[in-house]
Formats: C-alpha cells, sequence, structure tokens
C-alpha cells in the first residue's frame, strides 16, 4: 500500500467515525443535520479526456447511463480532450475531491502523458483514487478487407521489402496505439511511417 493509498483509508476511516459519533449524538430519531448524507444528492460529472464519438466516448456514454439508474441521479458527460488526455484529467484532478466529479482515466492519462508532458497538470497517483476497472481495451493490428496482406507474416514480409514505403495510422503521437506500434516496429526490426490523426 503507497502512501496516498493509506491517506486516503485513514480520510475514510475518520470521516466514517465522525459520521458514527455524529449519529449517535443525535436523540433517537432526530435527522442528522449533515445536509448531504446521502450520496449523491446532485448530478455527477464524469469527465472524459477523449473527443466525443470515440470509443473512450462511447464507453463512459454506457457506464453513465448504468450510474445514473443506479444512483437515482443523472450523470453528465463531459468530453474535455487534448494534450495526450492531460486537459479532461488536469479538471478532474483540481474539481472538488467530493465524488461528484469522475474522470475516464486511461493506460493515456495515468500511464503515458505523465511521461511526455513536462508539466500535465496532476499527479498521476497522487491526485486520484480509482474506483473500479470498466474495461480493457486490446491493441489490434488491422488492414483494409482489400489489402494484399492476409496475416502478420505477409505484412511483415512487405515491409522487409520496401523498408519505409508503408505506413500506419494512430489516435495521435504519444498514444498507447502509436507507443504499442513503435514497439512492434523495434521487435520486428521494421520501417514503417506513423501517420497521427487527432
Amino acid at each position: 500500500m503507497n502512501s496516498s493509498t493509506s491517506s486516503t483509508s485513514s480520510r475514510l476511516s475518520r470521516r466514517g467515525l465522525l459520521m458514527c459519533a455524529a449519529a449517535l449524538a443525535c436523540p433517537l430519531g432526530a435527522p442528522l443535520a449533515h445536509a448531504e448524507s446521502v450520496y449523491p444528492a446532485k448530478p455527477v460529472t464524469l469527465l472524459v479526456p477523449y473527443p466525443a464519438g470515440g470509443a473512450n466516448d462511447a464507453v463512459a456514454r454506457l457506464i453513465g447511463l448504468k450510474m445514473g439508474e443506479n444512483l437515482k441521479q443523472p450523470v453528465v458527460i463531459d468530453n474535455r480532450p487534448g494534450a495526450g488526455t492531460t486537459i479532461g484529467t488536469a479538471l478532474a484532478a483540481k474539481a472538488q475531491a467530493d465524488g461528484y466529479t469522475l474522470v475516464l482515466g486511461s493506460l493515456a492519462s495515468h500511464a503515458v502523458s505523465p511521461h511526455l508532458y513536462a508539466r500535465p497538470g496532476y499527479d498521476a497517483v497522487a491526485d486520484f483514487a480509482p474506483i473500479g476497472m470498466i474495461g480493457v481495451v486490446p491493441l489490434v493490428l488491422v488492414v483494409a478487407q482489400d489489402s494484399p496482406y492476409t496475416n502478420l507474416k505477409s505484412l511483415v514480409e512487405a515491409a522487409r521489402k520496401q523498408p519505409g514505403q508503408l505506413n500506419y495510422g494512430s489516435s495521435g503521437n504519444g498514444s498507447p496505439l502509436h507507443l504499442g506500434a513503435e514497439l512492434f516496429k523495434q521487435r520486428a526490426q521494421l520501417q514503417i511511417n506513423h501517420v497521427p490523426y487527432k
């Protein structure tokens, strides 16, 4: 357990003890004075550090819909893309730590971008408390259906015969897709050009 996890546990333990003490201090049948003793008492915002319409946005909307049903409060999806996920993630880090602002964290936001940007605007470990994993996304190499490459072996052979003549696209510089493809190129000793998309 790291120090941030233990401090989070301490805060939760202290909060729990204080709520129990407040409940015991009230006369039987008297309501607690704390106005927001039941969570959530208002809409929850789920920050998505990706553009609307992509895979992460689709996942966030599905999760938000089910969360809203279970929590009996709306879950507002707020897309804040840009700068390798650091814009939306930094916004979440600066939000009040009351459980009403969540962020869809990812490999990009919490493992890659903090090492690629000198000042991402947040500490990926100290500024966040994970609440659960909602999915695992494999990196997959695909080609057009009419491509002459029918398997990985034929693609590698073509790339070796034509160094620097093949291209691959990714969701952007420094993205997990880009880094995964670069690792593949390095291990296979290939020269394939990267074409980043926004």
